[in-house]
């Protein structure tokens, strides 16, 4: 499969389809940042401190006033990991990391980079 035409077609395929065609040079590494949304402090903590001990750079993010007046209280985690963008690498570390967010109660909120 020529990384530069041919993905897979599920929704991280079409996203680097996207991203290619729109002439992002997906062969050179990246900070690919994947983020998950915890319900609470303890949650989020737990998902980032098994994230850190698998090489990952974390962030946890509380929830600011706008989105608790919003009646959102969820904490962000992001999940960092230096690579080069490719289908199969992005969905092992997806499917990686939503097994470590389900038990801690958190769940996956998507993947991207700055182009």
């Amino acid at each position: 499969m020529s990384p530069e035409n041919d993905f897979p077609n599920d929704e991280n395929g079409q996203v680097l389809k996207y991203m290619a065609e729109s002439g992002v040079d997906l062969s050179v590494p990246r900070e690919i940042d994947f983020s998950h949304l915890a319900p609470d402090e303890p949650a989020a903590r737990g998902l980032a401190a098994e994230a850190t001990e698998l090489g990952f750079k974390v962030e946890v993010y509380e929830p600011d006033e706008e989105s608790l007046e919003e009646g959102d209280t969820d904490y962000d985690v992001v999940c960092n990991m230096t690579m080069v963008p490719s289908h199969a690498e992005i969905t092992r570390i997806e499917a990686q990391l939503a097994e470590i967010a389900a038990r801690h109660g958190c769940q996956a909120d998507g993947w991207g980079f700055m182009c």
